[in-house]
This record gives C-alpha cells, sequence and structure tokens, in this order.
C-alpha cells in the first residue's frame, strides 16, 4: 500500500495479521507511532515504512525473528536503536537514516551475518562506531554520516570482505587515516596501502577526503583505479544512495551515484609535494578539487588526457611555473580555479578556454601570470603595431604614444619658438637671424614628416 496518500495512525489491529510477512506502506502521510506489537508478529520478514510522519520510539519488544528487511527511514522516529534487532540472524537489509534516533550503535548490529545494507545517516547517533564492523564479511554498503560519532574509525574497516561505499562525514571522528576514510578531522598521510586494494582499486569512482587534517604527499598509485580510468559495470543501474560533494565549485547532493561518476575532492587539507603526474592516467575524471593545501611543483604537463573532466579546482596552494597549455584542450571543462599559486608565464589561448574566466577570477593571485584576460602584456608579444595582442591594452597604449609625441611637439615648439626668438632679439645681431629661421624651417619639416 505505498504511495497511496494515506493519513492518519497505523491501526493497531494490524497487529492480529499473524501470518503476515510482507507490509509495505511507504510514501504515505502517516503518523503517530509504529504499533507497539507489530513486533511480535513472529512470521514479519519484510517491512517498509519509508517516508512518511511517523514519531515516538521504535517499539523494543521483538520476536520476529525471521525479518529479512526492515526500512523506516525519513521520518520522526525518536529514541534508542532496539537491542533485541541483534537477533535477527537473517537480516541484510537494515535503514533507518533521516530521524531523530540517538545513543550508541549496537555492537550486536555489526554481528548479524547476512547483514550488507547498513543506513543510520542524519541522526543523532553517538558513542563510537563499533571496531566490530571491520569483521564483517558481508557488509558491502554503510552510511553513518551527519550524526554525532566520535572516536577513532575501526582500523580495519577496508582490509577485506565486500564493503564498497562508506561515508563517515560530517561527525567528531578522530585521529589518523588507516584503511578508511570519512568527513572528519583525519590526520596523517593517505596511505598508499588504502589504494592498492584490488577490490577498491577495481570500483572506486568517488573519493571524497575534504575537510580534514591529512598531509604528505598524494599517493602515486592513485592512477591505478581502475575505476577511475575504465568504464566500470558494477554501477550501471546506480547504487541506492548518493552523498554530498564540492562539484563545480557548488555544494551539491549527489542522489545516485552512476557508473558515469568520478570525482576526486582533497580539498581543506594540509597535502603537500607535487601532484603526481598518474592522476592524468584517470581519463573517467570529471570533477578533481584538490584546493586550499600545500601543493606545489607544476600542473601535470599532460593533465589534457582528463578528456572528460567538467570541473578543476587547484586554487590556493603554491603551484608554480606555467599553465600546461593541453589544459586548454578539454573541451568539456565547465569550471576552472587556479588563483592564488604562484603560477607564471602566458595564459593559454583557445576559444573554448578563454570562456571560462572573462573576469580573471580563475587566475587572480598569480601575479607572474600575463595576457587575456589579464592586464599583463607579456615579453615577446608581437602584433601589428603595438606589440601585443589584448586589443583593449593596444588602443590605450596607441593613444597613449600619441599625447607623448603631441607633448614633445609643444616642447620643442615653445623652446625653439619664444626662447629662440628671445635670444635673437635680445643679442640684435643680424648674423643671427637668417640661420635661425633655416633652423626653424628645417625641424618644422622633420616634425611634419614624422607625423
Amino acid at each position: 500500500m505505498s504511495e497511496m496518500n494515506l493519513y492518519g495512525e497505523i491501526p493497531d489491529s494490524i497487529c492480529n495479521f499473524s501470518n503476515l510477512k510482507f507490509l509495505n506502506l511507504e510514501q504515505n502521510n502517516l503518523s503517530g507511532k509504529i504499533p507497539e506489537n507489530l513486533f511480535l508478529l513472529k512470521n514479519l520478514r519484510f517491512l517498509t515504512l519509508n517516508d512518511n510522519k511517523l514519531s515516538g520510539e521504535i517499539p523494543k519488544e521483538i520476536k520476529c525473528m525471521e525479518m529479512d528487511v526492515i526500512a523506516i527511514s525519513s521520518n520522526q522516529l525518536t529514541g534508542s536503536i532496539p537491542e533485541g534487532i541483534v537477533k535477527w540472524n537473517n537480516l541484510t537489509y537494515l535503514d533507518m537514516y533521516s530521524n531523530r534516533l540517538t545513543v550508541e550503535i549496537p555492537v550486536g548490529i555489526c554481528l548479524l551475518p547476512l547483514l550488507t545494507d547498513i543506513y543510520f545517516y542524519e541522526n543523532n547517533l553517538s558513542g563510537e562506531l563499533p571496531q566490530e564492523l571491520g569483521l564483517h564479511s558481508k557488509l558491502k554498503y554503510l552510511y553513518v554520516s551527519k550524526n554525532n560519532l566520535s572516536g577513532n574509525l575501526p582500523d580495519n574497516l577496508c582490509s577485506g570482505g565486500e564493503l564498497q561505499d562508506i561515508t563517515a562525514s560530517s561527525n567528531n571522528f578522530t585521529g589518523k587515516l588507516s584503511k578508511t576514510f570519512g568527513n572528519n578531522m583525519l590526520s596523517g598521510e593517505i596511505p598508499s596501502s588504502f589504494l592498492s586494494s584490488m577490490k577498491l582499486s577495481l570500483e572506486l569512482q568517488i573519493l571524497y577526503l575534504s575537510l580534514n587534517n591529512l598531509s604528505g604527499h598524494i599517493p602515486k598509485n592513485i592512477g591505478n583505479c581502475t575505476g577511475l580510468k575504465e568504464k566500470s559495470y558494477a554501477l550501471s543501474d546506480g547504487t541506492g544512495l548518493g552523498l554530498e560533494m564540492v562539484v563545480k565549485g557548488v555544494m551539491v547532493k549527489i542522489p545516485r551515484i552512476y557508473e558515469y561518476s568520478a570525482s576526486i575532492d582533497l580539498s581543506c587539507n594540509i597535502l603537500n609535494g607535487s601532484i603526481p603526474e598518474e592522476l592524468s592516467l584517470l581519463s573517467r575524471l570529471t570533477s578533481l578539487n584538490l584546493s586550499h593545501n600545500h601543493l606545489s611543483s607544476d600542473i601535470p604537463k599532460n593533465i589534457g588526457n582528463l578528456s572528460a573532466l567538467e570541473s578543476l579546482d587547484l586554487s590556493s596552494n603554491k603551484l608554480s611555473r606555467s599553465i600546461p597549455r593541453s589544459l586548454a584542450t578539454i573541451n568539456t571543462l565547465g569550471v576552472l580555479n587556479l588563483s592564488y599559486n604562484e603560477l607564471n608565464g602566458r595564459i593559454p589561448r583557445k576559444n573554448h578556454f578563454d570562456t571560462l574566466s572573462v573576469d580573471g577570477l580563475a587566475f587572480a593571485g598569480n601575479d607572474l601570470l600575463c595576457g587575456s584576460p589579464t592586464k599583463k602584456v607579456c615579453k615577446g608579444d608581437r602584433n601589428t603595431s603595438s606589440g601585443v595582442d589584448d586589443p583593449a591594452i593596444e588602443v590605450y597604449l596607441e593613444d597613449a604614444k600619441e599625447k607623448l609625441v603631441l607633448y614633445a611637439i609643444i616642447a620643442l615648439g615653445f623652446i625653439v619658438g619664444f626662447w629662440g626668438l628671445f635670444c635673437v632679439l635680445f643679442m640684435n645681431k643680424e648674423k643671427w637671424w637668417f640661420p635661425y629661421w633655416r633652423f626653424i624651417d628645417f625641424v618644422a619639416i622633420k616634425l611634419t614628416s614624422f607625423i
């Protein structure tokens, strides 16, 4: 009975259906509490109450030991996750995101042998993420972002098993990044072994480690991530959930992750060293954000190999040398930000590339850059008359040249005409008269021919 505009409370009498196995009431306007006796139905195996207005606590008394799927997300449920859930040995899918659940995640949930999906994000859960999660061999999707979880992420969370996606952003996690990841105050280096996992290398499509305290170099073996280089068939229909990340300079919510989604965001850390050349091998990459770090040296010359790139942000680093000409060949590029670095030389020119920053903001803070759209003339530039290739600058220089000639003529005329005549008349010597006017004629002819 999903999507039927049902309203009011779920009647207690529904608990009289002792043989009920499947109950789907999602996407309605149901309110009130979940009936206390609903989990006493021993045969109930599939329960979906998503996207309603249910409130109160989840019933604590549980006897439906054969439950396979429970989905009660996007409601207004409060209280804790019932401990009785740990007895559902057949449970494969546990969905409680976007509620107001508090307290800790029961450790026993991590030991349910068939559980593949855990969705707890957008709640008020506290405490630490159970270390036992790293021992789970079947878990594929773990979403715990936007809670109040703290402590260390389990060291062995990505060491084996079937785990494909994890979001742990917007919590209070601390400690060094080992073989797991999230958007917290993580520190230390990004270990090469993190990207060496065979399964992760094949299926990794989105790497989002922004807003942490990660340091050290970007691992060179990032170029080995097949999922960022070649088409992945594992997500051809898209995963059930998405994430929030910066795309083309704007924080957006990606509702579903499809095979064509390929992004890396390592912004707002303290990463140093150079941008690895191997990163240019990731031909499926659509978004790359390395801004607000301490990256130095030059931009890889073969960055133009990122032929699918739509957004590139390398701002607020210490990148130097010139902008690679290959960057201007990426026709898919829609957003570019190279501001506040130490780049120098001429800005590449190409029809599409010229439209990415007409106002020049993408290149601001690089005092040694020249050429359009900046107002700085590059040394060695040549054009028909002025030596520059910017029409606005050419007109400005032409006007300045004409003014300079005019001022010179006025000054020379004043000196020769007034003071010369004054001296001749003052000296009153006839022998100076004709040489003086002969000189005036000579100067006039030269000036006329010059103009």
